[in-house]
């Protein structure tokens, strides 16, 4: 294990379980999934439902800010939701029923997608927890706590079912600097936690030191259970740097984080793959330097030639999960001749 220190904090996630029905129309892609989230969720910012003990909830938490009283769907779960519709080809009509195993009750939303838009919900309501296997089923509850039906009948019913474990996040408590100190680590702002470094060449020769810096790290271990963690396993989180230095100086630094999306929206990077029993719950009991005492770190760096012109300046990193086997990445490159740091998204 790394041998900056780990503090360990608390944390409550929440992971879907999902069934769906019914096959149908056209789908949209994972990106366009994407937008529609987005866009669905600044036209319902205002929309607030009815809860069975007359009290009321925010359908969506709105962008920026922390409302006050129950939200029914983070950006985060919304987008899980919406992520199943596609996956299960339940578009452009189906009632998307919400359960949280913490809640007695399902929410049930008529969602109807019109040119290329998921219109404001003609019904959004909270009814008692039953088997939903026809949206008759569903009609029939909406007509007992509303007293009326809607006038787009959706063809499909799409279950997204959440439920909540609590994760360990751990803290690295970086050294601060020190006289002692050489090369790159002497270069590195207060705080800094060096993930990896490269050598790599310029066009007129010279050497440059590429690195990847976090800073307020901290280490995610994983169940590894999931199909996120295919892609991410063990990962570092934190402010993420990638840096370009000579022997005196950073020559240039690029923020990654607002392109480093995790799993729940938060910037990741692997640092151990899961292996053969990480799903085994005894193994998150053992301590972090004897569980991960031999393991080699994911190597981030694997440059390679991405842009075929011959010289192997490019590394891909997870960028993205997206859905299981489907993952975006995006592109760090080095300017052989400008010494410049380049970032876009990968191609697929």
């Amino acid at each position: 294990m790394n041998p900056h220190r780990l503090l360990a904090l608390a944390l409550v996630l929440c992971a879907p379980h999902v069934h769906a029905a019914r096959q149908g129309a056209p789908q949209p892609t994972p990106e366009e999934t994407r937008a529609l989230a987005e866009t669905f969720a600044q036209t319902v910012a205002q929309r607030r439902v009815a809860l069975a003990d007359g009290s009321l909830a925010w359908l969506v938490a709105p962008a920026g800010s922390q409302p006050e009283g129950r939200v029914l769907l983070t950006p985060e779960r919304l987008q899980q939701a919406f992520d199943t519709i596609t996956e299960a080809g339940a578009w452009p009509s189906t009632w998307l029923v919400v359960r949280d195993a913490g809640q007695p009750n399902d929410i049930l939303i008529s969602i109807d997608l019109q040119e290329g838009r998921v219109r404001d919900p003609e019904a959004a309501f909270e009814a008692g927890r039953r088997e939903w296997s026809s949206g008759k089923d569903i009609e029939a509850a909406l007509l007992q706590v509303r007293g009326d039906r809607v006038s787009r009948r959706p063809k499909n019913v799409v279950l997204v079912e959440f439920s909540s474990k609590t994760v360990t996040t751990y803290v690295y408590e970086v050294k601060p600097p020190s006289a002692q100190d050489q090369g790159l680590m002497k270069l590195l702002p207060q705080g800094s936690l060096l993930r990896a470094a490269r050598a790599v060449r310029l066009a007129d020769g010279s050497m440059r030191t590429l690195a990847l810096v976090l800073q307020q790290a901290t280490f995610h271990p994983s169940d590894c259970t999931t199909c996120e963690a295919t892609l991410f396993g063990h990962a570092d989180g934190g402010r993420m740097l990638a840096v370009l230095a000579s022997e005196q100086a950073l020559e240039e630094q690029v923020d990654l984080t607002p392109q480093l999306h995790g799993v729940d929206g938060s910037a990741l990077l692997p640092r151990f793959a899961c292996v053969k029993g990480d799903e085994n719950p005894a193994a998150a009991e053992l301590p972090l330097k004897e569980r991960f005492a031999d393991r080699e770190p994911v190597t981030l760096l694997d440059m390679k030639d991405l842009d075929g012109d011959g010289q192997a300046l490019e590394v891909r990193l997870p960028a993205r999960y997206v859905a299981c086997g489907k993952a975006e990445y995006l592109v760090l490159a080095v300017d052989p001749r400008t010494g410049k740091l380049a970032v876009s998204p990968a191609q697929p």
